[in-house]
């Protein structure tokens, strides 16, 4: 079951991923972007995440994610941003603040915890118009959820913020799972057309970071989110081997989801909820449900494919889903 066992009391196993680098290829990216209210400056804020089995994380340490922000000011902003806070949630211990050497480092030792907020200072290598910090990061044995940032400047006139959301370290690796409400493939295929009735939930950029989340996670058998979405939106007669993708693609979108939204009403679920009694066995945890669906995928054997399909769907559907061991 993946290192994103670790959160799976959801939450969070996240991820998302899209590699960015040549080498390195996150479990999970977000990149968001900023507009100062005043004009002051506007930019994007990109979170690189990995988990302690990533071979390309960046400060591995056993048992913790690293979370890797990059914060970049657009060339067409007035001011230069010389601060960056992330608030720490109670609770989730920060073991490594630092940063990636690079052309905007923060003033040393570059990361100091202020009070509830991890902080970098940029006042002697200011993050001017036209450039990105070095890469500023943090490890920690809690997984991504949404936490609350600060992007700020200062001039003659005074200071100038940006307050925001990014991921950040907010899930307690023991948290008890959180209530299954899951998502059927009719919903997502709903949602990712845009359909009337679906776009509240996940808006804006929070349906990418789903989706690259849930790839991450299902990876194999899906190669890319381009392949993810085209199964997950594939009807018609089919080969029972595309259906049981199908129903893969939207019990990993919701695994996704529960892991970065866990207080969303709607469309979660989390590897360590429970099949009390449907075609997953009885008392298989959704983790271990995961990992047998992706091996009946891709065993090769039809009747195989339909275990894999059927314990999806009914996952899928809540069919005898309930949040702990019974």
């Amino acid at each position: 079951m993946k290192a994103r066992q670790l959160l799976i009391g959801v939450v969070l196993s996240l991820g998302l991923l899209v590699p960015t680098a040549a080498l390195a290829a996150p479990d999970i990216i977000d990149v968001q972007s900023f507009t100062e209210p005043d004009g002051a400056f506007s930019g994007s804020k990109k979170v690189e995440i990995y988990t302690d089995s990533n071979p390309d994380n960046p400060h591995p340490e056993v048992g913790k994610f690293t979370y890797v922000y990059t914060v970049t000011n657009d060339g067409s902003s007035p001011l230069p941003i010389i601060g960056v806070q992330i608030q720490v949630v109670d609770g989730c211990p920060l073991a490594t603040i630092g940063f990636d050497t690079g052309v905007n480092d923060p003033d040393p030792p570059g990361g100091a915890i202020a009070g509830a907020e991890v902080e970098w200072n940029f006042t002697t290598n200011m993050i001017d118009p036209g450039e990105s910090s070095s890469g500023l990061y943090i490890t920690s044995a809690c997984g991504p959820s949404l936490v609350p940032d600060l992007i700020y400047s200062i001039d003659a006139d005074g200071g100038f913020f940006i307050n925001g959301l990014c991921l950040g370290p907010a899930v307690l690796p023991m948290e008890s799972p959180g209530e299954p409400i899951p998502c059927t493939i009719g919903f997502w295929k709903n949602r990712f057309d845009g359909k009337q009735g679906t776009t509240q939930w996940f808006p804006d950029g929070d349906l990418t970071a789903v989706l690259n989340a849930a790839t991450a996670l299902c990876s194999p058998p899906f190669t890319s989110s381009a392949d993810l979405l085209t199964n997950l939106g594939s009807s018609g007669p089919r080969p029972i081997l595309i259906r049981a993708k199908q129903q893969l693609a939207a019990f990993c979108l919701n695994l996704a989801a529960g892991d970065l939204f866990p207080i969303n009403m709607k469309c979660k679920l989390f590897e360590g909820n429970f099949s009390v009694n449907n075609a997953c066995g009885q008392n298989v945890t959704v983790g271990n449900a995961l990992t047998q669906i992706q091996s009946d995928i891709q065993s090769g054997l039809p009747e195989l494919e339909h275990d894999a399909h059927d314990c999806a769907d009914d996952v899928n559907n809540g069919i005898t889903v309930i949040e702990s061991a019974p």
